[in-house]
This record gives structure tokens, sequence and C-alpha cells, in this order.
């Protein structure tokens, strides 16, 4: 094989935002998820997912139509979240984690933290 590229595992991750600026929404109020692919590499944008039937609150069903949205991602970083909706995204291993600030920032930290790696 004359060129061999090392190929580096990327991991999905959901941001909670309406605009793609700033970590905005709460999870059970969210229009919408912002999904990247990350590493300890580096970052880049995947899609918009909208959520506008957004009022999730805290049934079973309304739950597991979030999960359905984000299944594909390790984890969703969230504003907010309320700790019957964390415990069911961690039940069904999408970690969670509640940032504030701008998503350049919170990218820059998660590729800097490795815990994506």
């Amino acid at each position: 094989c004359p060129h061999m590229h090392e190929v580096m595992a990327m991991s999905k991750i959901a941001i909670a935002s309406i605009d793609n600026e700033e970590v905005d929404e709460h999870f059970g109020h969210a229009y919408y998820f912002q999904i990247y692919e990350v590493n300890s590499k580096g970052h880049f944008f995947i899609e918009t997912r909208n959520n506008f039937n957004n009022h999730i609150g805290h049934s079973e069903k309304a739950l597991e139509a979030a999960y359905e949205k984000l299944k594909d991602c390790a984890a969703v970083f969230t504003e907010r979240i309320g700790e019957g909706a964390a415990a069911y995204m961690l039940s069904k291993n999408i970690r969670v984690f509640e940032a504030r600030g701008s998503v350049g920032d919170l990218l820059e930290q998660v590729v800097l933290s490795g815990i994506f790696a």
C-alpha cells in the first residue's frame, strides 16, 4: 500500500443551540441540536437536527422521541437538563453535560479534554 492514512475514530455529540453560536437551550425545550463529530485532534460540524415537537417533558414517550433523534451521539451538551431526562439518556449510554457559553469554546474544551479521543 503506497499511501496508508491513519484513521482517527470520531464521536458524535449533540449541542442544544438555536443558532450554533451559544449553548442556549434547555434539553426539554430544545428546538435544535447541533451535531458535531469530535476527537482529540479536532471537530467538524455534521448537521442541525430540528426538534420542533420540542416540549419533551418527562413522559417516557417524550424521552424515547428525544433518544431517537440523538441515539447515534455519544453525548449531549445542554444549558439545563432535568434529573429524569438525564437519567433516561444515561441509561441509553448517552452522556449528559450541562454547559453554557459559546459553542466554539465548548468544542475547544471537548477536544482538549480528550474525553472523546
